[in-house]
Formats: structure tokens, C-alpha cells, sequence
């Protein structure tokens, strides 16, 4: 209908007929004045509802109102077009909101920045909380003294926990900082965890550590984590279609 009064329009206007926008108080439709014809036009009338869990919105693709629905999942937000139709007027939206440990850890990969041991034993059992599986990271970095340019071991009368299975090869016996470190996390909120590999380096001369996630890492889980809302979604509703990416 649309494509056809579009094209009924072309023609006229190459006919040299002006057409004149009548208000009609209609706001589902445009209305033109074409000589002594009257055309009238429907004009998308867009709604996107928010919902707040994927509950919600797998929910909202099983009502009568989803006539021909398709659910989009994208970094940033789950879609779900009701009418996937040439105008798709009406649309849910589930925002993904990150957790704070990987928002640290957006920000650990973008500016790289290097910690005083206080500060970096901050980082561990406050920003990262949870995201070790122990504690033995942070005992480690506890006892660590920077002398003359280099990293000294100095134990402590805090008792020794067990390894966890993570830093298991990774810490030796006399307490050498790994190089690389396991953390597990979820990416969005109320989600499973992921395993994210960072790089521990250590800059002796000036006495600061570095905690960075490995490059690609935070792209290849953030993909894992949209592919788990994507099979969460075509459980639950199979007979709706579900894309990666936006609409």
C-alpha cells in the first residue's frame, strides 16, 4: 500500500501536479490533496517498550501482539521487533547493563594504568571482588617489597591458603608473582561467569604493578556472553527467530 501511494506520488509530481499536505488529525496518517484526488498515507506510529530482565521479554514475544515477532541480541541491549514487518512499529528493549567487575575490567584494558602495591591490593579485594577464586594473588602481592630495583619475597604470619585451581601453576613455592592471571566474572548482570586471562606485570625499577586483560579477550568473552543470551532466548522460545547483532 505504501510503496504504491509513494509511486502514485512520483508520478504525479512528474506530471507536474503539486500536492498539498492536508491535516487531517490523524497521527497514523498522511493525507495529500492532489488536484481533486485525495491520497492518504500510513505512517509508521514507532513504540519501544523497556523491560527490565529477559524474563520480561520473552514474555512479550509470546502475546497476541507479537504477530510476527524477531529478537536481536547486541552488546548493549536485546531487541525484540513484535511486527518484523516494513514498518515495525512497535518494539521491546532489554538494556544489558554490565557488572562492575567487567566494567573494571573495560577499564583495565583501555588505559592500562599501573598501581602502587597498596593501591593494586585495593584493586584485588575491593574493585575485583569475587573474581578470584582465592586469595593467594593478593597474599602474594601482599609480601612482595620493591628494594634497589628488585622485588623481594617477605613472608608474613598470615597463615597460607590453599591454591586455587586457576593460579594452581602459576605461583610458585617461594611466592613469585604469576605472569598471567585467571579471573572469572560475569559480563552482563544476572549471568553466568566467564574466564577472563589478564597479564600480570611487574615494573620493579619504579615499584608498580599492571593488571591487563589479554588483547581480544574482553571481544571473545562479551561474544560468549551474547551467544548465552541467545540460547537462553531460543529455549525458551523457539519459534521466534534470534539474531546476533542490531536491528
Amino acid at each position: 500500500m505504501i510503496k504504491e501511494a509513494l509511486q502514485y506520488l512520483a508520478e504525479l509530481g512528474k506530471a507536474s501536479v503539486a500536492p498539498m499536505k492536508v491535516d487531517i488529525k490523524d497521527p497514523e496518517r498522511v493525507t495529500y490533496l492532489i488536484g481533486d484526488k485525495t491520497i492518504s498515507i500510513a505512517v509508521a506510529n514507532y513504540r519501544d517498550h523497556a523491560v527490565n530482565d529477559l524474563d520480561s521479554l520473552i514474555k512479550s514475544a509470546e502475546t497476541e501482539s507479537a504477530t510476527s515477532p524477531v529478537i536481536w541480541v547486541g552488546e548493549t541491549d536485546v531487541v525484540l521487533i513484535l511486527d518484523d514487518s516494513d514498518t515495525r512499529r512497535e518494539q521491546v528493549t532489554l538494556t544489558l547493563n554490565h557488572t562492575a567487575v567487567f566494567r573494571r575490567l573495560l577499564e583495565l584494558r583501555a588505559s592500562s594504568p599501573w598501581f602502587e602495591p597498596k593501591a593494586f591490593r585495593r584493586l584485588l579485594r575491593v574493585e575485583l571482588y569475587g573474581a578470584l577464586e582465592s586469595s593467594v594473588l593478593y597474599d602474594r602481592v601482599a609480601r612482595i617489597r620493591f628494594e634497589a630495583g628488585q622485588v623481594t619475597s617477605q613472608e608474613t604470619s598470615r597463615s597460607k591458603e590453599s591454591i586455587g585451581k586457576q593460579l594452581k601453576t602459576e605461583v610458585s613455592a617461594d611466592g613469585e608473582l604469576p605472569e598471567d592471571v585467571v579471573l572469572t566474572c560475569p559480563v552482563y548482570e544476572d549471568q553466568e561467569e566467564f574466564a577472563i586471562c589478564c597479564a600480570l606485570e611487574v615494573d620493579a625499577a619504579r615499584g608498580m604493578l599492571q593488571l591487563v586483560p589479554f588483547p581480544d579477550e574482553i571481544q571473545r568473552v562479551t561474544k560468549l556472553a551474547q551467544q548465552d543470551i541467545k540460547t537462553k532466548i531460543e529455549a525458551k522460545v523457539p519459534q521466534v527467530p534470534v539474531y546476533l547483532g542490531t536491528p
